[in-house]
């Protein structure tokens, strides 16, 4: 009456080859839990990286004014705009 791979449980038939079976199946669940925790997290935050704090932005403007980039009048315009 039964066939081998019709369904009888643990005889080499499909049950061995669900993919959410065993280990493999609770490191599946855990990796979708991570992700949709990091997407939901991304999204709560509006999809930017990171703000800088005004004092980094600070030392970015006096870094890139003293490597030459930006001139003078461009440094004092925006070091007035950050203040």
């Amino acid at each position: 009456m039964w066939h081998h791979g019709y369904g009888m449980p643990y005889d080499g038939g499909w049950y061995g080859w669900m993919p959410f079976h065993g280990p493999f199946g609770l490191i599946v669940g855990i990796l979708v839990i991570v992700a949709v925790f990091a997407l939901v997290r991304h999204l709560w935050r509006g999809g930017s990286a990171r703000t800088v704090s005004d004092g980094a932005a600070l030392g970015i403007l006096e870094t890139r004014y003293v490597n030459g980039e930006i001139d003078r009048d461009s440094y004092l315009k925006m070091k007035k705009d950050l203040s």
